[in-house]
């Protein structure tokens, strides 16, 4: 497929075909550069394609919660409005993204259902013992939770 339109780069609003292939952009070429495609979708003049928008704070509530927003309708929300990635928030969730098992879970009850792409937050707390390296299971960072504790020390998690 491919795609003529004006489209919002760093250099500004500039006439561009893009090539896509499999969901995925392929191609990013100066207008007339003829890029071949079974379809072409030309936009109007005032039309201009715009790079996705990420979200990185969104509390999707699944699993656990599903009825107040899950994976699917927090997804469809999400690209309806121009944003092509969410990155979840650990603690709303039964249970809470704050192990890997945890993690495991929602990535798994996300992969069927959601219409953008899902990035997890982990979650830490000062009651977890922070591993010395917090094992890597696609998660982009973590969200470390404070609150008054009435005098107590928070353990040290080390250098």
């Amino acid at each position: 497929m491919r795609v003529r339109a004006k489209v919002l780069t760093t250099a500004g609003v500039v006439a561009r075909e893009i090539g896509i292939a499999n969901g995925r952009v392929t191609a990013l070429e100066p207008l007339g550069s003829d890029l071949q495609g079974d379809d072409t979708i030309t936009l109007a003049d005032d039309e201009t394609l715009i790079p996705g928008l990420v979200d990185a704070h969104v509390h999707v509530n699944e699993p656990g919660r599903t009825d107040w927003e899950g994976f699917s309708s927090a997804t469809k929300a999400a690209a309806a409005g121009g944003v092509t990635t969410i990155l979840e928030m650990p603690l709303n969730s039964i249970p809470s993204t704050v192990n890997g098992p945890a993690l495991e879970l929602k990535q798994y009850v996300a992969a069927s259902q959601a219409f953008a792409d899902v990035g997890f937050w982990g979650g830490l707390s000062w009651q977890q013992e922070v591993p010395p390296r917090a094992p890597r299971r696609r998660r982009l960072r973590f969200q470390v939770l404070s609150a008054a504790l009435r005098g107590r020390r928070v353990p040290s998690a080390g250098p």
